[in-house]
C-alpha cells in the first residue's frame, strides 16, 4: 500500500506492508510538493507525477515523472516535462500518460512516455485559458482527457478530446457548456466514457460514446462529489453537504451508483471534525469487495 503523506520538511511516497501495516520503504519527494497526486502500480513498478511545488520560497513550474522500484522504492528513471503535471498520470500497453497545465497562461497539453525508459513518445497542447484538467483514461487503444477552460465569451466550458493512444492523432472532440470544474477523477465505466462537473453546488455525471463523444446519459447530484472509483457497473462516490468545511464538523458520505438504473444503492456516513476536511484524500479505492478511504489521520474501510 503507497501513501503520499507531508511532513514538515518534505512530502514523502511512502510504501506500507498492507497486511502489518509495517513502513516498507521510503522516497522523498519534491519539497513542499502542492499537488498530492496518486501514484500508479503496474506490475513491480510505481509511476507518478509531480506537480507545482516550492523550493526555497521560489515556485518550480515544471513536473517531474519518476518510476520506482516496487519492492525497493529504488528509482529506476526520472524524466523532467515542462509545465507542473495537471492530474494523476494514467497507464497503458507500456505507456504512461501525463497532463500538464501551465501555471499562468493556462496552456494544456498531454504527454505519452514510454513506460521502460521515460522517453516521450509524443506530445500534444490541449487547449489555452484552461483552469483545470482531468486524468487521462485509456479505452480500446484510445485515451481521453477533459479541460475546463473559458471560450471566446468567458463562459465555463469543458472541452473532451480523443487521441489515438499510440501515435498522439487527433480522433474527435466535443464541448459541454455550463461546467464549471472538471472532477480529475474521470472514467470508463460500461462501455462509456464519464466525466464528472460541477456547477455551483451541483456535481452532473456526464457519459459519452467512447467512438463518436455522443453524451448517452447525465445524473445531476444536490452535492459536489470529492471523489470517484469505478467497476463496470458501478460508481463509487465520495461527498459532503458542506463543502470547505473549515473548522466545522461535517457529515462525509460514501456511495455506490448504480449505473443502469442512475441510482444510489447503498450510502455509508461518517461524523467528521472540521480540521479532518484538508487533510483527507476523498479518493476511494476499490480492493475486492471492500471500499478503502483516507479521511483524515483515518485509513476506512467498508465492506
Amino acid at each position: 500500500m503507497l501513501i503520499v503523506r507531508e511532513g514538515t520538511e518534505a512530502v514523502h511516497l511512502t510504501a506500507y506492508d498492507a497486511m502489518t501495516g509495517e513502513g516498507v520503504w521510503n522516497y522523498e519527494l519534491s519539497p513542499t510538493y502542492k499537488h498530492y497526486l496518486s501514484p500508479v502500480i503496474v506490475d513491480d513498478a510505481v509511476y507518478m507525477a509531480q506537480g507545482p511545488f516550492e523550493r526555497d520560497g521560489e515556485v518550480v513550474t515544471h513536473c517531474t515523472v519518476i518510476r520506482l522500484d516496487l519492492a525497493t522504492g529504488e528509482e529506476v528513471w526520472t524524466r523532467t516535462l515542462d509545465e507542473p503535471a495537471a492530474s494523476h498520470a494514467a497507464y497503458a500497453n507500456d505507456m504512461l500518460f501525463v497532463t500538464r497545465i501551465h501555471m499562468y497562461d493556462g496552456r494544456t497539453y498531454i504527454s505519452a512516455l514510454d513506460a521502460d525508459t521515460g522517453n516521450v513518445v509524443w506530445s500534444e497542447n490541449i487547449a489555452s485559458e484552461a483552469y483545470d484538467m482531468s486524468c487521462p483514461v485509456i479505452i480500446d487503444g484510445n485515451v481521453y482527457v477533459a479541460v475546463g477552460a473559458n471560450n471566446a465569451e468567458y463562459s465555463y466550458i469543458t472541452r473532451i478530446i480523443c487521441y489515438d493512444a499510440e501515435t498522439g492523432d487527433h480522433i474527435w472532440a466535443t464541448t459541454q457548456d455550463d461546467s464549471y470544474h472538471v472532477g480529475w477523477h474521470v472514467f470508463a465505466a460500461g462501455g462509456d466514457f464519464m466525466i464528472p462537473t460541477v456547477m455551483s453546488e451541483e456535481t452532473t455525471f456526464t457519459a459519452y460514446d467512447a467512438a463518436t463523444g455522443d453524451v448517452t446519459w447525465s445524473h445531476t447530484f444536490g452535492d459536489v462529489i470529492e471523489g470517484t472509483s469505478s467497476t463496470d457497473d458501478t460508481i463509487v462516490c465520495t461527498w459532503t453537504s458542506n463543502p470547505f468545511a473549515g473548522t466545522e464538523d461535517y457529515d462525509m458520505h460514501i456511495g455506490l451508483f448504480d449505473i443502469a438504473t442512475r441510482r444510489f444503492v447503498e450510502t455509508y456516513t461518517e461524523s467528521m471534525p472540521g480540521s479532518d476536511y484538508w487533510v483527507s484524500s476523498w479518493m476511494p479505492a476499490l480492493a475486492g469487495d471492500s471500499i478503502v478511504v483516507c479521511l483524515g489521520a483515518k485509513l476506512m474501510c467498508y465492506n
